[in-house]
């Protein structure tokens, strides 16, 4: 489920066809429900369903790297995870709601390039181990965070409904909520071979 784009936005990827993805817009992103409904708020049970182990990857090539750029978002601001850039750097997040101890999201990142082909995988395990690879090499640990069961939405290429983006600086108490409607992050770029695994 596309919004505002066509086969002008198929291009040669890393592996056969991919989206080249807010070229000339800031309103494009591929929404991940089953439902067909453009607007990113239906429901996948792929993303909708708990569960205790979770890899998501893709392959990128930006650009530029220096505004926040949302390549995947799923569940929301209180419960999901969030693979952005910013300045000069890539993030990979899981997110929970705040609470009585504040922001609880877990955020590591590394640095990156435009204009070129990068893989980024975030593996996601609930309270244990989880890591970030980026271009096939274990960058960071963290320790994962719970994943419920939710029914919030999922996209490509942007901000599916809300989401907690961490500032520039890395540290998890900076985390600010961000909105499709307020604070739009396009991803300016291509985008291929988008995988998840639980």
């Amino acid at each position: 489920n596309t919004n505002n784009m066509d086969t002008e936005n198929q291009v040669t990827g890393k592996i056969g066809k991919a989206l080249d993805m807010n070229e000339d817009s800031t309103d494009e992103r591929v929404c991940l429900e089953d439902t067909g409904n453009l607007n990113c708020s239906g429901s996948a049970p792929i993303f909708d369903t708990a569960v205790a182990e979770r890899t998501s990857s893709l392959w990128y090539k930006a650009d530029e790297v220096i505004e926040t750029q949302v390549l995947f978002e799923e569940g929301g601001w209180g419960n999901g995870q969030v693979i952005y850039l910013n300045a000069t750097k890539i993030f990979a997040c899981t997110t929970v709601p705040e609470g009585v101890e504040g922001y609880q999201g877990v955020c590591v990142s590394s640095t990156t390039t435009a204009n070129e082909w990068h893989h980024v995988a975030l593996v996601w395990a609930s309270g244990t181990t989880s890591y970030l690879y980026h271009d096939g090499v274990q960058l960071a640990s963290f320790t994962g965070k719970d994943n419920a069961q939710h029914d919030n939405a999922y996209a490509l290429g942007n901000i599916a409904g809300d989401t907690n983006i961490t500032d520039v600086d890395g540290e998890n108490d900076d985390a600010v909520k961000r909105t499709y409607t307020n604070h739009s992050s396009p991803f300016a770029g291509i985008i291929d071979e988008f995988r998840v695994t639980d």
